[in-house]
């Protein structure tokens, strides 16, 4: 009686659950037939022309995204900056500027105030490479109180786990703009462009102070951010009926493409919808051409295309990451894992990160040269690939792996990705501050945890490691090839 009650009540459930649309289930389809053409291609040793195939395409998609921001309507715009937030790919950070005062909708992000200015949200989750180009070159040229405002709140959505960083960062670029001015010596043109910098990094700090004491934009709390790093990092303002907003925390920083490809071409493809004819076989499997409907006058073509692009990459992502899980049986199989290991790092995977700080020692089968631009970590892929997710496998490495004891080239490889997320304009000073800090706040925890038993383990294991983490920074000389790190080196 009670098998043919709950075969009655399976029966009602299943009538019951909602059919899924056209457009969802072709975009599972096209998911699936991509999950099972990466498998088939890694698994009989075409991992190689494989990984330049993805990568040329997600380079394609992305390129074709950041290109029709200017060329499509509201509705369109939306997605497409919705899907930049999933890719974060560093060479939209100048046309995500551009439309930084874009008016969004606040229900495609659901983020709050800043919901409706979805190009901020986009540059907040790209990170470092988009604060920077704000910092060192948006701010030399004029900008409205309103751009000023949403930049701060771009910086402060990037150093929300540690406000007095991000100010840090500023106060960093202003005092060498302010020391080249006082030195004089550059010609009117220059030296108004200098003027101007240093007015809008001034502004830029005054409301950043405002964010940050809740009287602009709510403040983002630390939360649980050390016990989740996927955290959605949320705050109220009390003093408006504004509701709260809501940054996702995941930017990050890229090195240069290792394939590269004229840029022209490539959108013209994704534009046209050419295809990879080797994915699937069929002119569904390739992402780039699903960017062109985005631009249709159709709502549900538009929807189509967003949910086949958002599916295909979590397809694709998924399928690297179980692959560079598995351990290689033969030399085709380990190649293989580097070639995924290294998309994982291309795609800027953030769900990557805890995989490949986990595996920050795997050492590539391949020649040096094939692996990268960061000569330093060429026979260690993982932390090339760290390199390139950026913020995400920082917050892995500081606020996580530090937990547990490391070896001492573990600690000169998570050095070394450290030094090369900080490397551009040379802001390794910014690392070095964000370090320290976060050493005295766990050397604080730690004396508050007192002689309770088993209290504060943990916190001493992680503030040994910092200060050796710290020592390894500052020792870092990535132009001597003596000091790189090398496989077998004190494991």
């Amino acid at each position: 009686m009670y098998l043919s009650i709950s075969i009655v009540l399976s029966t009602l459930l299943a009538a019951a659950a909602p059919t899924p649309w056209p457009a969802e289930q072709e975009a599972n389809k096209r998911a699936h037939e991509r999950y099972l053409w990466i498998t088939e291609q890694f698994k009989t040793g075409q991992s190689g022309d494989a990984s330049i195939i993805l990568w040329r395409e997600w380079e394609a998609t992305t390129n074709a995204l950041t290109d029709i921001l200017d060329k499509v309507e509201r509705g369109a715009k939306i997605q497409a900056i919705s899907l930049l937030i999933h890719m974060r790919p560093e060479r939209a950070v100048g046309p995500l500027i551009k439309q930084i005062t874009f008016d969004g909708s606040p229900v495609a992000l659901r983020r709050g105030p800043l919901g409706n200015r979805p190009a901020a949200v986009a540059l907040i989750d790209i990170g470092q490479p988009a604060v920077r180009q704000i910092l060192h070159e948006r701010l030399k040229f004029e900008a409205s109180e309103e751009e000023l405002k949403l930049f701060a709140a771009v910086v402060h959505g990037n150093y929300s786990g540690d406000a007095a960083v991000g100010r840090f960062h500023i106060e960093h670029v202003l005092a060498d703009v302010r020391t080249q001015l006082g030195e004089g010596k550059l010609k009117p043109p220059l030296d108004r462009m200098l003027g101007t910098w240093s007015e809008n990094l001034e502004r830029v700090l005054a409301h950043y102070d405002a964010i940050e004491r809740g009287e602009l934009y709510p403040p983002s709390p630390l939360g649980n951010r050390t016990k989740n790093l996927k955290n959605v990092l949320c705050g109220t303002d009390s003093r408006s009926t504004k509701r709260g907003f809501c940054l996702a925390k995941r930017p990050a920083s890229t090195a240069r493409s290792e394939f590269p490809m004229n840029r022209r071409d490539l959108l013209a493809a994704a534009l046209a919808g050419a295809t990879c004819s080797s994915i699937a076989g069929s002119e569904s499997s390739d992402a780039a051409s699903e960017v062109s409907r985005l631009a249709s006058a159709d709502p549900s073509v538009q929807s189509a295309a967003d949910q086949a692009l958002v599916r295909q990459r979590r397809a694709t992502v998924e399928q690297l990451l179980a692959l560079a899980e598995s351990p290689g049986q033969s030399l085709s199989e380990e190649i293989g894992r580097f070639h995924a290991i290294r998309l994982l790092g291309r795609h800027r995977a953030s769900e990557a990160a805890p995989f490949l700080v986990d595996n920050i020692l795997f050492a590539g089968p391949l020649p040096a040269r094939t692996v990268g631009t960061i000569d330093a970590l060429a026979r260690f892929p993982a932390a090339v690939s760290l390199v390139e997710v950026g913020e995400p496998a920082v917050e892995e490495i500081l606020y996580r792996r530090m937990t547990k004891h490391a070896s001492e080239l573990e600690f000169k490889l998570f050095a070394y990705v450290l030094w090369y997320h900080y490397a551009p304009h040379e802001e390794h000073d910014v690392g070095l501050i964000r370090m320290q800090r976060l050493l005295d706040r766990t050397r604080r925890r730690r004396e508050a945890a007192g002689e309770c038993t088993g209290a504060g383990e943990s916190t001493q294991v992680m503030e040994q490691n910092l200060g050796s983490l710290i020592e390894m920074y500052q020792a870092i000389t990535p132009d001597d090839p003596h000091d790189w790190p090398r496989v077998g080196h004190a494991q």
